[in-house]
Formats: C-alpha cells, sequence, structure tokens
C-alpha cells in the first residue's frame, strides 16, 4: 500500500473538518488520517495531533485509532513521539472510557530517558487525571504494584510530586475521591516495603480525612498491624513481617505523636506478638532498642487502662534483665548499664505507674532502680566534668562544639532517667509525676529549631561501668542509695563531686570508665586515677587534698580524657586545688 503524504491528510483533515455535523460520514478520510501513522516522518506528526481531534466522531474506528496512536508512541522519533503524547489526553476529554489505557501508556512512558518527554507525560498525566480523575488514579497505583521496577519507581515519584500537589484541588471538585485515594494508598501499604512504605504513608497520613479526625486515625492505627499479621500471628522466622513490623510501627509513633490517638491497639500487639521475654530476645540489638522505644512512645500516648495489666509484668521483666541485682559485694564489678535502653523501659513503668498507681512497689523492681539511681549520679558527675572544660574552651571549633552536644545530649538522658527513678522510688502516695520528655524526642526539638545543625538522630547508647570506681565510693554510694528512697533532691547531683584521697595513693590504680554512645559516633569519658604524673606529661592533670587525715602533701592525680578509636579528643577537666 503507497504512502500517505501529507496532503492527502491535509485534504482529509479539510473534508471532515467542514461536514460538521455529519462528520461521521467521511469514514474514508479517517481512514486516511490513521494511515498517515505508519507513513514518512512527517505524516506520523500531522496524524498524531488529528486522530485525537476526530476521535468521537468514527466509533467504528475506535480500537484501530487507539493502536495508531499506541504505535507512534514507540516511535524512533522524539519528534513524533511528543506530538502524540501532547495528544492523547484529547482522546479523554471525548470519550472518558479510554481514560485508563491511555493513562496506562502514559505511565510506561514515564520510563524514557529524554527529560523534554518525560515532562511532555507528567503534564499529559496530569491532563487526563483532571479529566477524569478516579479511574486515572485507579490505574496509577495499579502500576505502583503491577508494573515493572522502573514503571514502579518512575510512577511513585509521580505520585509523591505531581499529583501530590494537585490533588486537593481535585478533592474538592469529587467529594468521592479523598476515600479512593485514601483505599488505593491502603493497598498500596500492604505489599510495600522500606522506602515505598514511608512514601505511601506520609501520603496518607496528610490527606484531610486524617488531619483532626480521632476515629479515622485510630481505624488507621489498627490497621497498620493488620499488615503485619495477615494470617492471624507475627512469625519471627518471616524476614518480610520483621521488616513490615518495623516499618508499620515507625508509622504508628508519627500518629501516637502528631495526632494523640490512643496507643491501646499498639500497645496489645506488641504484648502479645514482641515482648514477651522468648520472642523479644530472638531481635537483634538494633531491633530491641527500637522496640523498646516504640513501647516508650506507646507508654506515652493515652493507652487503655484495663489493657495495662497484660503488658506491666513484661515491662518489669524487661527492666529486671537489663538492671541486674545491686551487689553487696565491694570488690564485685558491678555491669555496665546502657542507658538509652533503660531510659525507655522506665519511661514506660513511669508512665504506667501514673496511671495505676503502685505498678512498681515490689523489691524486685524497686532494688533495680535504686542501682540505677547510684549509676545514673555517677554519670551525671562524669559527663558534666567533661563539660565544664570543654565549654571553657575558646575558640570552639566545629569539632568541640559537636562534642559538647554530644555530652549534652547524654546529659539529657541520664537526667530524665534520674528523675523518674527518683520518683518511682517515692511511697506511692508522694509521687507527683511531672511530665518528661523523652531525650531523643529532646535532640529532635533542638535541632529543628537551629537548621544550621545537622538533623539529630536518636540517642543510640549510654553504658556506665562503675564497677571501677575507687573503693572509698563504696560507703557513699551505700549513703546515696538510702537517700534516694526519701528520695534525695535533684540538686545535689549539680554539685562538684568531691575528690576523696585514697589512703595509700601508691596502691591505687583504678579507671571511672562512662561511656557515652551517641549516633553516628561513639566517645567515652574516662578518668584514671594514678600517682604518676610523667606517664601524663602531656596532659593538665586534676588535684585535691586528701580527706583521709594524711599529709597535707598526699594528693590523687585524675586524668580525663574522651577517647574515640582510642584517639584522645578530650582533655582534661579542670584543676580543682592543691
Amino acid at each position: 500500500m503507497p504512502q500517505v503524504t501529507v496532503e492527502q491528510i491535509y485534504k482529509a483533515y479539510s473534508e471532515i473538518q467542514e461536514a460538521g455535523e455529519k462528520a461521521s460520514e467521511k469514514k474514508e478520510s479517517y481512514q486516511i488520517l490513521i494511515d498517515g501513522a505508519h507513513g514518512p516522518t512527517s505524516s506520523k506528526r500531522l496524524s498524531a495531533r488529528l486522530i485525537p481531534t476526530f476521535f468521537k466522531h468514527f466509533p467504528e474506528y475506535y480500537e484501530t485509532a487507539i493502536d495508531a496512536l499506541f504505535d507512534l508512541c514507540e516511535d524512533t522519533d522524539l519528534n513524533v513521539r511528543l506530538e502524540v503524547i501532547k495528544a492523547m489526553p484529547n482522546v479523554v476529554k471525548q470519550l472518558k472510557n479510554y481514560s485508563e489505557r491511555i493513562a496506562d501508556a502514559l505511565l510506561q512512558l514515564l520510563q524514557n530517558e529524554s527529560a523534554q518527554e518525560i515532562a511532555a507525560v507528567k503534564k499529559a498525566l496530569e491532563t487526563v487525571i483532571r479529566s477524569d480523575p478516579q479511574r486515572a488514579i485507579r490505574v496509577i497505583f495499579a502500576q505502583t504494584m503491577n508494573g515493572s521496577i522502573e514503571a514502579r519507581n518512575r510512577t511513585i515519584k509521580f505520585l509523591a510530586h505531581e499529583l501530590n500537589q494537585f490533588k486537593g484541588e481535585l478533592f474538592e471538585q469529587d467529594k468521592e475521591l479523598e476515600q479512593i485515594f485514601a483505599d488505593e494508598l491502603k493497598k498500596a501499604l500492604r505489599p510495600a516495603e522500606g522506602p515505598e512504605f514511608e512514601i505511601f504513608f506520609k501520603m496518607l497520613i496528610t490527606l484531610p480525612m486524617f488531619e483532626n479526625n480521632q476515629k479515622n486515625n485510630e481505624n488507621l492505627l489498627q490497621e497498620l498491624f493488620i499488615y503485619v499479621t495477615e494470617d492471624g500471628k507475627f512469625d519471627l522466622s518471616d524476614e518480610k513481617k520483621v521488616q513490615k513490623l518495623f516499618s508499620c510501627g515507625k508509622a504508628a509513633s508519627q500518629i501516637l505523636l502528631q495526632k494523640g490517638v490512643s496507643s491501646t491497639s499498639f500497645l496489645i500487639f506488641l504484648s502479645e506478638n514482641v515482648l514477651p521475654v522468648d520472642i523479644f530476645s530472638k531481635f537483634n540489638e538494633k531491633q530491641q532498642r527500637t522496640i523498646l522505644r516504640f513501647l516508650a512512645e506507646c507508654a506515652a500516648a493515652k493507652p487503655d487502662e484495663a489493657k495495662l495489666k497484660d503488658v506491666v509484668p513484661l515491662v518489669k521483666q524487661l527492666l529486671c534483665n537489663e538492671v541486674p541485682q545491686a551487689t553487696t559485694d565491694a570488690s564485685a564489678k558491678p555491669p555496665a548499664l546502657d542507658l538509652s535502653r533503660v531510659e525507655y523501659i522506665i519511661y514506660a513503668l513511669y508512665n504506667f505507674d501514673a496511671k495505676v498507681s503502685g505498678l512498681t512497689d515490689n523489691d524486685e523492681v524497686s532494688s533495680r532502680l535504686r542501682h540505677v539511681y547510684m549509676e545514673t549520679q555517677k554519670t551525671l558527675s562524669s559527663i558534666k566534668l567533661g563539660l565544664i572544660d570543654l565549654e571553657k574552651r575558646s575558640p570552639k571549633d566545629p569539632e568541640t562544639l559537636e562534642r559538647i552536644k554530644k555530652c549534652k545530649n547524654g546529659q539529657a538522658m541520664t537526667e530524665n532517667i534520674f528523675s523518674m527513678v527518683k520518683e518511682l522510688l517515692k511511697p506511692s502516695k508522694f509521687r507527683t509525676y511531672p511530665k518528661i520528655t523523652l531525650s531523643w524526642q529532646k535532640m529532635s526539638a533542638s535541632s529543628a529549631q537551629n537548621q544550621s545543625l545537622p538533623k539529630s538522630k536518636e540517642t543510640k547508647s549510654i553504658k556506665t561501668a562503675s564497677s571501677s570506681l575507687p573503693s572509698q565510693s563504696t560507703s557513699t554510694s551505700q549513703k546515696r542509695a538510702a537517700s534516694a528512697v526519701q528520695p534525695a533532691s535533684v540538686n545535689n547531683v549539680n554539685k562538684k563531686p568531691r575528690i576523696n584521697n585514697p589512703t595509700n595513693t601508691g596502691a591505687q590504680n583504678t579507671n571511672i570508665t562512662t561511656t557515652i554512645r551517641s549516633s553516628p559516633n561513639n566517645f567515652r569519658v574516662v578518668g584514671v586515677p594514678t600517682n604518676n604524673r610523667a606517664k601524663y606529661s602531656n596532659n593538665v592533670v586534676m588535684t585535691g587534698r586528701s580527706n583521709s587525715g594524711n599529709s597535707p602533701n598526699t594528693r590523687r592525680i585524675i586524668h580525663t580524657q574522651i577517647q574515640k578509636n582510642d584517639q584522645t579528643l578530650y582533655v582534661p577537666p579542670p584543676r580543682r586545688g592543691t
């Protein structure tokens, strides 16, 4: 068959145009427009523009015309493809029944590499969506679940950026559309993982229907954990379910923190599927820390008091596993405490006890709390000594400022624990439960106010190893433990620690170690008592007179530094007198 020329196409166009209301009678002329799609490049460009113009007048050519347009979408000439991309939305304007096929074809074209072509496709998609939003949106979400990897990625980006900018206008024009959009997002959440899950959830939670509607948010919170246990139970051996647990947990935390809904459904899920010791112990250290964070957030978010009786025993067990019994043997080495994990657990007990008083009133819990009380006092003293020196430095370089920031983060965490434990060690009738904000939330708020600093991350770990304290501190610790039950005033921790000289400095060589780990870097605060000045000749030392009744010339030398990967980051504390 001979190729159709540009002149023939123009003639056919004129005949159809002049026919007016009787345009449908010019079938042979429309056939020429379709045949032009298989001619030379000039004919293809002209046909691409004109086929959609008269599409509605020729029902018997609908399929043939659509096929011709799709063929032009695959043409090797960019100008031909641009022409047909711009023209295809005209088909939807005339006949909405073809909106799904046109939208699907345009979504496939998002995979092309030409920036000019992709821009044209996005503009055409917007036109199709505005012409028939309900059908087009369903097609778009279907592509996010069933398309190729590249098509899915490009479609999700279109959803999150271009469509997100004008969806509010569509909702105002079509009152049913928002619910359809929400339903499609929920379907997309089920198979989604990682970044995709976060994108879909962010779009969902920012819909107007979730802004100030407690019921919708509570329903969404319940649905999230149906995604984790689709068959009715949580299987720890299923890696996909484990990943879904943390994706849904992070999403649930956003609902709790931003929407103020009850955390009961989240708390029930944790108590039944995650917190029992035989299950919790199978998670790795990072996963356990995240789960404890979820628990702490649930504790502060209005859980149903009737459900706490099932949760509190699990939390008490977590505390007993995390904090061992304080030893009465002065020579024994107390185990290190991971204070960031301890903060989450005690924060949960603190909030639960505020709702159902007396939950922590037993010897097993109280002995752990007293142990934590003593350790936090010692840790605070070490941190504050370090801050004194760091803040005296002038000028402060960026590295020093970053160290100050990390020390303050560690201080906030330790002060939180100290304040909560002090309150829980009071008799029940005297507890007032002042509001406590988790340290990572304080850091996030501080970071948001200071745009010059990088976004703060949650403090990963703070450990104390007080077993290496000098032997003289044993009696002091016992006194503090006794006074904690009273309890001691918070102001006491603001006083600088008194330096007591050992009775025999030549025989004493004990380390004081407080470890503060802060994402992404770790550092340690280390105090080393020694009588060997020459060994630390390059460092400034802090000295104190003996209080033990020995010669006034007896001195104990304290060397304080922060080490990272065996490199000294911070030296030393200030001189305390001779």
